[in-house]
């Protein structure tokens, strides 16, 4: 971490003549159209443990950094894509289904999580996301699902089951782009961006709503610099995914704030009307010590 995060950020290295650091974007690294960045890698920052190292990205006197993150953008791409009724009603109702899965672990097998969940529950959500919710939207089976939750046959299968009987709509838009990738041999987003075969199936079902993430947050980056003119702090400073970060005169926040926002939550895709988006807003002096500052959605 020392290495790889801090060493390099010194003058002639990482840190230009002006004090900043200037890393390289580029939209044709990831076949998704993701963004990637280098020298240094600001996506790849950390984020959880020794996030600490966050702090030496500041701002100077008389302004904030501010945060504004496009929150659980994929899950409503996902949405986009399948117009499941119940998941999109999750949506639009703010029910945090990740938090009921993760419950739902606890209950089904409090030996194994019951402690962890007392212990960091936030920790575990996180988990269960990323090893029980997503990778089952992207086509995980049973035998991979037990592996990552180190749990019997019997309960992953019965996991399963119950997941997908809460969202039928989503498991028949994965059998659709199946069959349509086996027989058209490349998946197509909503956006229009190919990707041809071959791929596993988990990419053929990530691909798509992965790529129309990131057109969405790529989107609003690129209105918001051609604003740029009118003031240069509306252009963002860096992207790390869903999240545009701005550097904002103290004096100008809530008037900056107010047109970021109001842009973030107007894509210009027709596609991305179906479901609301929503963008989670934090302000801080460097970018380890960000305080939340509110939650704004386009369906309020």
């Amino acid at each position: 971490l020392k290495s790889t995060y801090v060493d390099s950020l010194v003058p002639g290295k990482l840190v230009w003549p002006d004090g900043r650091v200037h890393p390289q974007f580029t939209s044709l690294y990831v076949v998704t159209g993701r963004l990637s960045s280098r020298n240094p890698n600001i996506q790849n920052q950390p984020k959880r443990k020794h996030a600490e190292i966050r702090s030496v990205v500041h701002a100077p006197r008389g302004f904030k950094l501010v945060a504004c993150d496009f929150a659980a953008i994929e899950v409503r791409v996902l949405g986009m894509h399948t117009q499941d009724p119940v998941l999109v009603k999750f949506i639009k109702d703010g029910w945090d289904f990740h938090e009921h899965w993760t419950k739902e672990l606890v209950k089904r097998a409090p030996s194994k999580f019951e402690r962890l969940a007392e212990k960091d529950f936030k920790a575990l959500r996180s988990r269960i996301k990323n090893d029980l919710v997503f990778p089952l939207f992207y086509g995980s089976q049973v035998p991979a699902l037990c592996a990552r939750l180190d749990i019997p046959l019997a309960k992953g299968e019965a996991l399963y089951h119950d997941f997908w009987k809460m969202f039928p709509t989503v498991r028949k838009w994965q059998a659709d782009t199946m069959q349509t990738y086996r027989i058209e041999h490349y998946v197509k987003s909503l956006s229009g961006r190919v990707t041809p075969a071959p791929l596993k199936q988990d990419a053929v079902l990530n691909y798509p709503v992965q790529g129309d993430a990131s057109d969405i947050a790529v989107d609003a980056w690129n209105r918001l610099s051609l604003k740029a003119d009118f003031s240069p702090h509306l252009e963002p400073d860096f992207g790390v995914h869903d999240d545009l970060t701005f550097l904002v005169p103290e004096s100008e926040l809530e008037d900056h704030l107010e047109i970021i926002v109001k842009d973030m939550l107007s894509p210009t895709y027709p596609w991305a009307a179906s479901v609301p988006l929503e963008v989670e807003v934090s302000v801080g002096d460097d970018w380890f010590r960000m305080e939340p500052l509110g939650k704004f959605r386009s369906d309020i």
